[in-house]
């Protein structure tokens, strides 16, 4: 748990990761607390006054994972990675990640896969499914 604190204001951020936060002064009796969570994940965020928590304190923020898709981060696994026999279908499993590893519930609605084969490449398209 890292801690930011400006005078008698501290707050405590901690959740999946420790996350770095700094308390600024508007001068005028109230502070900003700033912070860049990236891991997703349920978090508490406690602010002491005087080492007194404040009304509601800690407060549970749930972090969503970021919206845009990293390749790098990306990952395929499954059987049909590895072999196949011709006229036997089989599967592998596509994960998106954002940019900071956290896995994207939702994502673009189709990706692309080229496949290199004894008769040439060929393109396959991805849907995303539906969760009703």
């Amino acid at each position: 748990m890292l801690v930011a604190s400006t005078s008698n204001v501290l707050a405590f951020i901690d959740g999946p990761e420790s996350v770095p936060s700094q308390v600024t002064s508007s001068k005028d009796g109230n502070y900003v607390v700033s912070y860049l969570p990236k891991k997703s994940g349920l978090y508490d965020i406690q602010v002491l006054v005087d080492g007194i928590p404040i009304p509601g304190s800690p407060f549970q923020v749930v972090f969503e994972s970021a919206s845009s898709v990293s390749p790098r981060f990306c990952t395929v696994k499954g059987s049909g990675l590895v072999g196949a026999i011709a006229g036997v279908s089989v599967t592998f499993f596509f994960e998106t990640k954002d940019e900071f590893g956290n896995p994207l519930a939702l994502s673009q609605d189709q990706w692309s896969v080229s496949v290199d084969g004894p008769q040439g490449k060929f393109i396959i398209i991805l849907f995303k499914f539906a969760e009703c």
